[in-house]
């Protein structure tokens, strides 16, 4: 059996293809760059990571399939706090807003005074980088887009969208919102109406570790992987 573990950082996604014995195969990695558009104001193509994530997928499968191997299994990981909103086809409606992004401080600062009750439910402080108070201010500032948004994703979200054509996210993501209630592990409705987000607008919560989709026809054809192997949420 062979496994591609997948981290897509901030300036480089890599893939390492493990044997079943956890032996390192094949590595490839990708380089990327966001742009900083104004003050505090840090975004990134959408698309930078999921031609990146698909190169290394078909690198992979290349790879493999020359020595008479397979890829068997993804697993993936990445940077926990950045938001792209999509539509219901899963289109990017505006540049990913980056986790070091600080258009949102105003917000964050006039929650403040509630930053008591929030760290009750979800053990995380009050900040810029969390993707809460950036939902806030996508809704507040962008109310156009937002009203177009079906999902917000994560870029884990946004990738395990491209390859297994499931809005899902796991609760290492949703811990990093303000969102999420840290003890029953789903979206608080409680804090939904804090920040002012729709939990419609929300990636279904799972497990980190679980099987949170396979790879459909189109991803396959893309990258030369096999249908329906499974992409593991490493979170």
């Amino acid at each position: 059996m062979n496994i591609l573990a997948i981290d897509v950082g901030t300036s480089s996604a890599r893939g390492i293809l493990y044997d079943g014995e956890g032996r390192s195969q094949f590595i490839h990695p990708v380089t990327y760059s966001v742009y900083f558009p104004g003050e505090n104001l840090v975004e990134q193509d959408s698309g930078d990571f999921d031609s990146a994530v698909a190169e290394i997928c078909a690198a992979a499968a290349a790879w493999a399939k020359d020595r008479g191997q397979t890829v068997d299994a993804l697993s993936l990981t990445a940077q926990r706090s950045s938001i792209i909103p999509v539509n219901k086809q899963g289109e990017p409606l505006r540049p990913a807003i980056m986790w070091q992004d600080k258009r949102n401080e105003g917000i964050a600062a006039a929650l403040g005074p509630r930053e008591k009750e929030i760290y009750a439910l979800t053990g995380a402080r009050i900040n810029t980088v969390f993707s809460g108070t950036k939902m806030t201010w996508l809704r507040r500032e962008e109310p156009e887009i937002y009203e177009k948004t079906y999902k917000i994703c994560t870029i884990a979200d946004y990738l395990t969208l491209k390859i297994t054509g499931q809005f899902r996210t796991d609760h290492t993501y949703g811990s990093r919102s303000l969102l999420m209630n840290l003890k029953t592990r789903q979206w608080d409705r409680h804090l939904l109406d804090i920040f002012q987000v729709e939990q419609e607008k929300l990636c279904e919560l799972v497990s980190p570790g679980t099987v949170i989709g396979t790879v459909t026809e189109d991803y396959a054809r893309r990258t030369g992987l096999a249908v329906g192997i499974p992409l593991v949420s490493a979170g």
